[in-house]
């Protein structure tokens, strides 16, 4: 009814009518705020059409041309073409790439009707735009939104959205007092800050700290409200970042009120016997991977690399192929902040051998180790490793297991194998006896040294 409304009002016969004129009718709609009607309704307006016979329908035409969406319009019009390559470089299947490059020529449509140009693209305006995806049941097109935002941003039309310059020049204060008088890690630090930046903005505002405003509720509501959905071990870090912030501010002045007894956290765990594998498991671990192809030489390399040589997933995920040393046969490994070299073992390094001929791919986009399978070509995150693990466990039928159990299992194999404490630690990376004293408990040589006799012999 509004379309025939629309065409008296335009001076247009029904004999004149055509499929241009119900997409330019679409266009008017869309220019309208609050207009609900999509491309979807316009087709099934146009088969309506077809059917009465008023229009002629053309005839189907392939989405793209070389990978890249025929219809394009909007800001990032000039830009799509590059996106196939660009995608391709990271490998990405020619299908996936194609799927990418349409949901990018519907944001460039969605922002032109906006009148949004190049450069003017904000994190907010494609969240927007994926939320308004989702509500019209384009989950697809949500997925991909991460690297639609990476491919404009490394072509230079994303807007950098940051703090204001008070809250990172705060930021960046603490920051600098974590890693000078606390000697903490980088990789640390990074995510304290993370952790309380938006405490930080919270008492922000006009470019200006305000500290006066920070009071106890207000610390204990934000840690609530941050930590939600998150497991207890990251709620447990989250406010241990509140509350080195809290004592920074009182000794730096800033406030003068003790706020840090304000936030609470779960409850450390009672720590029990450390969980170590069996040399069965371990071998059914090992022999549920198949190395026929190359993930699955990875996978075996990961297993084998844990569990020989005790190291903490996200060790392993972020060794690079510059830090091993065949020659002096030696692998150097990061972990908190220290750099560790450690022997190489001659089973593992065989295996890390078949790995890089068979099984690293070859257009990988960085020197780590071990990399991802699935686009883009890049190193393995933690619980990308970790779920190796994971499915091999569930493959052998020995339950759940983590590639923590592998770090747990390699220092229990030293102490059963008549090693001290000393050596367990060394292997495990610790720079305290403290940290390793745990592993007495499963040490039953020398524990049974320690029994005292039953009076009278037996019981």
């Amino acid at each position: 009814m509004r379309f025939s409304i629309w065409l008296a009002g335009q001076g247009l016969d029904t004999c004149l009518l055509n499929e241009d004129m119900v997409d330019q009718y679409w266009i008017g709609k869309c220019e309208r705020v609050g207009s609900r009607l999509t491309r979807q309704h316009v087709q099934v307006v146009k088969r309506f059409l077809a059917c009465e016979g008023l229009i002629v329908l053309k005839p189907p035409r392939s989405r793209s041309l070389g990978g890249v969406p025929r219809l394009r319009e909007g800001p990032l019009a000039e830009v799509l073409p590059r996106m196939p390559e660009w995608l391709a470089g990271r490998g990405y299947a020619p299908g996936t790439a194609l799927s990418m490059a349409d949901v990018t020529a519907n944001l460039s449509r969605w922002l032109g009707l906006r009148h949004v140009r190049a450069g003017e693209i904000t994190v907010t305006l494609l969240e927007c735009f994926a939320a308004e995806q989702s509500a019209h049941g384009r989950t697809s097109a949500v997925k991909r939104m991460s690297v639609v935002a990476a491919f404009l941003s490394g072509s230079g039309l994303m807007v950098p959205e940051s703090k204001s310059p008070s809250a990172d020049g705060e930021l960046d204060l603490w920051a600098e007092y974590l890693r000078s008088a606390r000697g903490l890690s980088p990789a640390w630090i990074r995510e304290s800050v993370l952790w309380v930046e938006g405490l930080i903005e919270s008492i922000t505002s006009e470019d200006d700290v305000n500290w006066d405003v920070l009071t106890p509720r207000l610390v204990s509501d934000y840690v609530a409200s941050r930590g939600r959905g998150y497991s207890a071990g990251s709620v447990r870090h989250l406010a241990s970042a509140v509350r080195s912030l809290l004592k920074w501010a009182v000794a730096t002045g800033r406030v003068d009120q003790e706020m840090s007894a304000a936030v609470l956290a779960p409850k450390r765990p009672a720590a029990g016997l450390p969980k170590a594998l069996s040399r069965d498991q371990v071998d059914r671990l090992l022999g549920a991977v198949d190395q026929s192809g190359p993930g699955g030489l990875r996978d075996y390399a990961v297993i084998l690399l844990l569990v020989r040589l005790g190291l903490r997933a996200g060790e392993a995920a972020g060794i690079r192929l510059d830090d091993i040393d065949w020659r002096a046969g030696t692998i150097r490994v990061w972990g908190k902040g220290r750099g560790m070299v450690t022997p190489l073992p001659s089973d593992v390094g065989e295996t890390l051998v078949a790995y890089l001929r068979g099984g690293r791919p070859a257009g990988a986009l960085d020197r780590h180790l071990f990399i991802r399978y699935r686009a883009p070509w890049t190193k393995m995150s933690v619980s990308g490793l970790s779920c190796i693990v994971a499915r091999a466990a569930q493959r052998a039928g020995i339950g759940v297991i983590r590639a923590h159990r592998l770090r747990h299992t390699a220092a229990t194999n030293v102490i059963n194998r008549g090693g001290s404490l000393a050596e367990a630690g060394q292997l495990l990376g610790h720079t305290t006896m403290s940290s390793t004293a745990v592993y007495a408990r499963v040490d039953m040589t020398s524990l049974r040294q320690l029994v005292i006799a039953w009076p009278g012999g037996q019981p």
